[in-house]
């Protein structure tokens, strides 16, 4: 029996092997065909080998994400996780990632309840095991805030994210690319709240890490510089606008995937703020504490 089980475990991991050449060549079709010959192998071996199931599970079920098969996805991370709290128990980090990424998958279903549910759970695990400052606890914090933002609890949203970029700070230091990413989400709930003043802040300091830490050419740096030229307009601040939106083009003209149309638009919005300050008949700024209603979005 022993040996019967050496040699279907020895099947199974050739079996992955040749999934893996078809992962790294991106071919997923025959990838996943590979993966659930793989699986069945696993399964049928007399001595189970627990984790190798649930990774396999699990890569099928990142897979399945991939290619947009949202059912299939959860289904092969609905196995991953039976498996690994049969083998492992409840409390985890294992079993929190599985939480983690079948969240996602409600989230990207639009079933928010239970993600929230999933997303709490996998916290609450990675706050017993690894404590409350841990790089783990950010990632799901972030997602948590992420979902609130969407189902319109702004100010639960911002306490989420103040407690990402405390983590993250705190750990990678104040310039590092998750702080910035973390600044520019916050900057999205600001804006949603019509606190102009204090969105403008989160983009002007997550502009700057992402020049420091990112290619000048990079799609965000030009991205994060409209949102911030977006906000300088609403504030009539429209020289700064100007600036920020100049500072856009030019990472887009350098960026390789730019199109005609892209750099287009960024020529279009430089000429409608030159517009707008020539209109204006002045060169200074228009103060921040300008009447902005409450909740109104501002589109790129």
């Amino acid at each position: 029996m022993k040996d019967f089980s050496s040699a279907v475990g020895n099947l199974a991991a050739t079996l992955c092997n040749i999934a893996l050449v078809h992962q790294d060549k991106a071919d997923l079709d025959m990838a996943l065909e590979v993966y659930n010959l793989t699986l069945a192998a696993r399964k049928a071996q007399p001595i189970r080998d627990n984790p190798a199931i649930a990774g396999t599970a699990e890569t099928i079920g990142m897979l399945q994400f991939k290619k947009g098969n949202h059912d299939a996805a959860m289904s092969a991370f609905h196995e991953a996780l039976e498996v690994k709290k049969e083998y492992q128990g409840n409390n985890t980090i294992d079993v929190a990632r599985t939480l983690n990424n079948l969240a996602n998958m409600h989230f990207s279903k639009g079933s928010l309840e239970e993600a929230m549910a999933m997303y709490l759970e996998a916290l609450e695990i990675k706050r017993l095991c690894l404590g409350n400052d841990s790089e783990d606890v950010a990632n799901t914090l972030n997602n948590i805030a992420h979902v609130m933002f969407t189902t319109g609890r702004e100010e639960e949203s911002l306490k989420a994210y103040g407690e990402v970029l405390r983590i993250r700070q705190s750990r990678q230091g104040n310039d590092c690319l998750a702080v910035g990413v973390t600044l520019g989400n916050m900057a999205d709930v600001y804006i949603k709240q019509g606190n102009l003043a204090m969105a403008r802040t989160c983009l002007e300091q997550s502009l700057q890490i992402r020049k420091t830490r990112q290619s000048s050419n990079h799609i965000e740096n030009a991205r994060v510089a409209e949102s911030l030229a977006l906000v300088h307009g609403k504030l009539g601040e429209w020289s700064k606008a100007e600036e920020a939106l100049q500072e856009a083009l030019q990472s887009r003209k350098l960026h390789p995937g730019s199109s005609e149309s892209n750099i287009l638009d960024a020529m279009n919005r430089i000429t409608f703020v030159k517009g707008q300050i020539e209109a204006s008949g002045r060169s200074e700024e228009v103060s921040s504490d300008v009447n902005v209603p409450k909740g109104q979005i501002f589109e790129i």
